[in-house]
C-alpha cells in the first residue's frame, strides 16, 4: 500500500482545503461589502444630486409651462405639441372666499 494515501493524509488534506475555501469565503465576502457599500454612497449622492437638480429646475419648469399654455391658446400647433404629453395646464386662480359679516355672531350661538 504504497501508492494510496492513508486515512490521515485525507484529513490534512480536507482540513487544508477546508481552509483554504474559508480563506477565499471570507475575501469574497469582503470584497463584496465593500462594493455595497460603495454602491450604496454612489446612490446616496446621486439621489441628493437629482434632488438638488429638481429643486433648481421644477419652478423653471413650471414657469415655461405655464408660459407654454398662454402661448397654447392662440397658437394651435403648440397647443397640439402639449396635448400629446402629459402636461396639465395650470389652475386657474380662484378669488378666495368670502367671509359672511355675521361670521362671528354666527358661529358664537
Amino acid at each position: 500500500m504504497h501508492g494510496t494515501p492513508d486515512l490521515e493524509d485525507l484529513q490534512k488534506q480536507f482540513l487544508a482545503l477546508l481552509g483554504i475555501l474559508l480563506v477565499l469565503s471570507v475575501a469574497v465576502f469582503m470584497f463584496l461589502w465593500k462594493q455595497v457599500s460603495i454602491v450604496q454612497k454612489q446612490s446616496d449622492e446621486l439621489g441628493s444630486y437629482i434632488g438638488g437638480r429638481q429643486a433648481q429646475v421644477l419652478p423653471h419648469m413650471g414657469e415655461f409651462l405655464k408660459q407654454m399654455w398662454g402661448i397654447s391658446k392662440t397658437n394651435e400647433e403648440v397647443r397640439a405639441l402639449l396635448s400629446r404629453y402629459p402636461f396639465q395646464p395650470p389652475p386657474t386662480p380662484t378669488a378666495p372666499a368670502r367671509i359672511p359679516t355675521n361670521f362671528l355672531t354666527t358661529t358664537n350661538k
